[in-house]
């Protein structure tokens, strides 16, 4: 359809041309913001850099029936007076009427990591793009015809998007490790070490001034807080301690004979047979095809951890429980099953809650919860005086403290598990193929061409 063009660019450029005319994308131009970048030859400079006006696409889906296809509007209210009581001073709390309102995932923009510049640890090209997306929400409210507003009641992602969207300066990598907190590495204030998890622990007590030098442009928005800003349940259990205890579950297992074979290559084979057995028995699937050392970690030097997918992770947890719930492994760690087990109740109560917890479901949370963090520290402290690489405690351990404790502290008890990213994870992994399609020179602008057709796609099969 597009031959006769000589670049792939052109290619592209053509087929967004086409498809727009044919009126199978919504009909939205991209805008353009002046932004710092560093180019190919890793020369600074200023880009011109395109983002989607939130605004000009909501107007769009509105016209198509966006409402139509959400959700209940009756149980939008009570879902408002919930979660706004986490933030008792939040403009929405005195404006009922404006609780019948549905939320939805927008691409705004996508850069390159490579043309990120930073300068003193700020990332000025993703502050800049962050400013045009603020400038798009405030406008929202001068409308002439009709007024829209615009209020953040979340922010949330993985540590690294967090650390620079926000210009946060305690994050793991950092002596301070936690924006929520003054918990660090202890090398200056052993008071403050992350793994104390004892309720005098320093970090619970001392307050903790804004986690940036600078202020990113996310807080300038109507309704921004502190308190929503988080990690979320699926990389910080699932891509972090879950990892870590998989990863040393599996090498004491196999390195202490607990699964048959005279050598690791047949001991392997042995675990693999056990685990597509325990999935067809369970109806589970999972991305990964076998397991190996590299799978593992194996490697000297360094604490073992599972390397796959968040869901692949999950389902080895519920394997490696079953497995030593049968025979305990041989001593100094026999209280590995215990840990296995309690990490497999909590991941289950949070993954099956609904999206406020009752009484009952925050107990049980709670139970599960504070005794996995106890038992798995007290597994890494007896690997820690045998001189043993096993169950690594990394700063994300200290953010599963903060989830498991949120439960209680938060008024609305809104569940752990609504607030995971799969979605967005899965969505990064659509746009990821996308880009490996496109021209490296310009993938960044056709991507949202391509989002503007897959947003109308969907609408439309919804309203069906």
């Amino acid at each position: 359809m597009l031959s006769g063009h000589a670049t792939r660019a052109l290619r592209e450029q053509e087929f967004h041309r086409k498809v727009m005319r044919a009126g199978m994308s919504l009909p939205v131009k991209l805008s353009y913001v002046d932004a710092p970048i560093v180019d190919a030859q890793d020369e600074f400079q200023i880009g011109h850099l395109p983002f989607l006006a939130l605004s000009a696409v909501l107007t769009e889906l509105l016209g198509l029936g966006l409402l139509q296809t959400s959700i209940d509007a009756a149980a939008l209210p009570e879902y408002w007076a919930r979660t706004l009581l986490d933030f008792p001073d939040h403009s929405l709390c005195s404006k009922p009427d404006m609780w019948a309102r549905a939320a939805s995932r927008n691409l705004a923009f996508a850069c390159p990591v490579n043309m990120y510049h930073s300068h003193e640890k700020v990332n000025q090209t993703l502050q800049a793009l962050l400013q045009a997306v603020k400038a798009d929400m405030d406008g929202l409210a001068k409308g002439v015809s009709e007024v829209w507003t615009f209020h953040v009641v979340a922010c949330k992602g993985d540590l690294k998007y967090l650390a620079q969207a926000l210009n946060l300066t305690r994050f793991p990598g950092c002596e301070e490790v936690c924006f929520r907190c003054l918990a660090s590495m202890g090398r200056q204030d052993p008071s403050l070490v992350y793994t104390d998890l004892s309720e005098t622990a320093a970090w619970r007590t001392r307050p903790a001034p804004d986690p940036w030098s600078e202020r990113p442009c996310l807080s300038l928005l109507d309704g921004f807080s502190l308190r929503m800003v988080s990690t979320d349940w699926m990389h910080t259990w699932h891509l972090g301690v879950a990892r870590d205890l998989v990863g040393a579950a599996m090498k004491i297992c196999l390195k202490s004979q607990f699964w048959p074979g005279p050598n690791l290559p047949r001991r392997f084979s042995e675990v693999q047979r056990r685990l597509n057995d325990f999935k067809a028995q369970h109806g589970l699937q999972m991305h990964l095809k076998r397991l190996s050392k590299s799978r593992l970690a194996w490697e000297d030097g360094t604490c073992p951890e599972f390397k796959s997918s968040a869901a692949d992770t999950g389902v080895m947890i519920r394997f490696v429980a079953s497995e030593l719930s049968d025979r305990l492994v041989s001593e100094p760690y026999e209280g590995l099953a215990a840990c296995a087990w309690l990490a497999d109740q909590l991941q289950e109560a949070v993954m099956r809650a609904g999206l406020f917890l009752s009484e009952s479901e925050v107990e049980q949370t709670l139970m599960y919860g504070r005794a996995f963090l106890a038992s798995y520290m007290k597994l890494a402290k007896l690997a820690n005086v045998r001189r043993e690489l096993y169950f690594k405690v990394r700063p994300k351990y200290h953010y599963l403290t903060h989830l498991i404790e949120d439960v209680q502290t938060r008024p609305s008890r809104r569940s752990l598990g609504w607030d995971s990213c799969w979605i967005d994870e899965d969505w990064v992994k659509v746009n990821l193929r996308m880009l490996r399609r496109m021209s490296a020179r310009t993938c960044h602008e056709h991507l949202l061409y391509r989002n503007l057709i897959v947003v109308r796609h969907e609408l439309e099969k919804r309203g069906r």
